[in-house]
Order: structure tokens, then C-alpha cells, then sequence
């Protein structure tokens, strides 16, 4: 049904008592708006949608990292950057697919935070800044900006979630580069936190941020 339109039987509706949700024609529904002054804005359908994708983005954002990591097809390959040198795998579409999540987060967050007045989360990572917008989540989707809040999360999630479907959960790197130390390296997903890091069965550990100088090492160590 094209939206807006009228089919027989049906009771008539104001254009302004539809849900403005760009994949939806349907009338609103009754989430619970925090500012009942404000007209609800979504049905029901599109609000859970809306939630839904936004609860997504920091498995989606942990994910990013496994593309980043060495392949087994293409182990240490610099994926655009350095084509043909040896190295961690840096995957340009799923680092820069992480800093616009955050980048998405922080900006909304700081509406809220401003127009709210509440205090802005005390840590800046993907999960508190998801949290923090789900705790809001009624007030933003009523907000004159809500449909373009609902825009930007769609655009990210359906960007960014086939970059890490089908990412395998392990890698074999190679031997570890630390002195004395025989065990092999793998990247892998932490069980504890679902983030990922490159480490071997010894305990040996390298986070996101010290790849750079793990690709040092394992290029001297050749």
C-alpha cells in the first residue's frame, strides 16, 4: 500500500498520524515517548527495528576487528595500503567501518547529553555510548532529528554487517615472537569480552592498538 493512501474500509488517517519510518507506511503505533508533547513519530514496528539495528552495532563494531585480522588464505597481507608487503592484515573498509559507529554514537550521544541535560557517558566505548542511547532510546525516536537517527543506523548496519558475516572465529599466524617462546600465535575472539586480540598459548597478548608493532617484530624476526 503506497503510503498515505486510503483503501475501502479503512479508516481515514492524517498524513501526520503516519509513521514516518522510511521502510514502513503504516500508522503509528505506542511506544512510550518520555516527551508525550512531542507526536509519536514511529509504529511499533519501526521503533523495535530501530532498536534492534542499534543493539547490533557493538557486535558489528567487534566484528570490524576480525576482518582486520590475518586471513588464512592471505596470512600478514596489508589489505590497499601495502599491497605487497608482508604484515597484519589492515582491512581500510572495517577500520574506517569502526570509526564511523563511533563516530555515530558519539555525535547522538551529544545531542541527547545536550538537550536532556544528563551527563554524557564517563567512557567513550562502543558499548557504553549503544547503552546510552537505548536508555534514550524513547526520547530520540521523538526528537525532530528521529528520522534521520533512524537513517544513519540503517545505512551502518546494512553496510557494515556482510563485512563481518562469515569471518572465521580463529587464525594461525605463525610462531610467536617473543624470546624463548615456542607456542604458536592466533587471532581470536575473547570469550570474556568478544573483542578480539592476537595471542598464543603461552599468554602472550597483543591488543588492536599494538598490531603495528607485532607486524615490526614478526618482519625482523623473518
Amino acid at each position: 500500500m503506497i503510503k498515505g493512501e486510503v483503501m475501502p474500509g479503512d479508516v481515514p488517517v492524517s498524513r501526520a498520524e503516519l509513521c514516518i519510518g522510511k521502510r514502513c507506511g503504516g500508522v503509528q503505533g505506542s511506544f512510550g515517548c518520555i516527551d508525550t508533547t512531542n507526536n509519536r513519530q514511529f509504529c511499533e514496528n519501526c521503533y523495535r527495528r530501530v532498536e534492534a539495528e542499534l543493539k547490533d552495532l557493538p557486535r558489528i563494531y567487534n566484528g570490524l576487528v576480525q576482518v582486520m585480522l590475518p586471513s588464512p588464505q592471505l596470512p600478514f597481507q596489508r589489505v590497499k595500503s601495502m599491497p605487497s608487503a608482508s604484515g597484519i592484515k589492515i582491512n581500510e573498509d572495517a577500520s574506517s567501518g569502526r570509526s564511523e559507529i563511533l563516530g555515530f554514537l558519539r555525535s547522538w550521544s551529544a545531542l541527547v547529553a545536550d538537550e536532556c541535560s544528563v551527563r554524557k557517558p564517563a567512557s567513550r566505548d562502543c558499548d557504553s555510548l549503544t547503552s546510552f542511547l537505548l536508555r534514550h532510546l524513547n526520547w530520540l525516536l521523538a526528537h525532530p532529528a528521529a528520522g534521520d537517527f533512524e537513517e544513519e543506523t540503517y545505512a551502518l548496519t546494512t553496510r557494515l554487517r556482510p563485512i563481518t558475516d562469515g569471518a572465521a572465529a580463529q587464525f594461525d599466524i605463525g610462531p610467536c615472537v617473543q624470546p624463548g617462546c615456542d607456542a604458536r600465535l592466533f587471532a581470536a575472539q575473547s570469550a570474556s569480552n568478544g573483542k578480539y586480540e592476537v595471542n598464543c598459548a603461552a599468554g602472550h597478548a597483543w591488543q588492536v592498538n599494538q598490531w603495528l608493532q607485532l607486524y615490526r617484530r614478526l618482519q625482523s624476526a623473518r
